[in-house]
């Protein structure tokens, strides 16, 4: 299937726009407008709105939001958590698997059930902020890639844990 030039600036728009943290009500909006004046001008949307990334940020100045250094952090702090619950939870299900009784100063299955419940948590919290952008004009969603999310990174995260025990019962 190819990709024209509008479902391209679409995608690109729509990430633009939830990178800056635009409201999904409000992005539906934005790219319900897009589509409608592409509708009755016939131009390239790239000559009527400029690039997808700076049309976001005409789109999200004055609105609410965090600002460029707040977002970093935020983002900074989402995969030091991220990568802390993964060691964890890495380090549980290896101690487990090779009979360890501890792992990290606790009983080696309170390790790996410590580590795989706030990942559990973390990615519910991440499944809920990424709420889904739904097109105004018919209710229906916009990007069907959102209802993907958890399923992919379950997926993800049952094969990290699945490697780790791997690793553990070959040494």
């Amino acid at each position: 299937m190819m990709i024209t030039d509008i479902e391209r600036f679409r995608r690109e728009l729509l990430t633009a726009l939830r990178l800056r943290d635009v409201e999904p009500g409000r992005i539906g909006e934005v790219l319900a407008e897009v589509d409608s004046h592409l509708a009755e001008t016939g131009e390239d949307p790239r000559d009527a709105f400029g690039a997808p990334a700076d049309y976001a940020r005409v789109v999200a100045d004055g609105r609410p939001g965090l600002t460029e250094g707040e977002r970093r952090t935020r983002n900074a702090g989402h995969a030091l958590v991220g990568g802390v619950v993964g060691a964890v939870s890495a380090i549980g299900v290896m101690a487990v698997v090779r009979g360890d009784e501890t792992a990290l100063g606790l009983p080696a299955w309170l390790t790996l059930t410590l580590g795989v419940v706030a990942a559990l948590v973390g990615i519910v919290l991440l499944a809920v902020r990424a709420r889904i952008v739904r097109d105004p004009r018919t209710g229906h969603p916009i990007d069907w890639s959102q209802r993907w999310f958890v399923p992919v990174v379950l997926a993800g995260y049952a094969a990290l844990l699945g490697v780790c025990a791997g690793i553990a019962a070959l040494l």
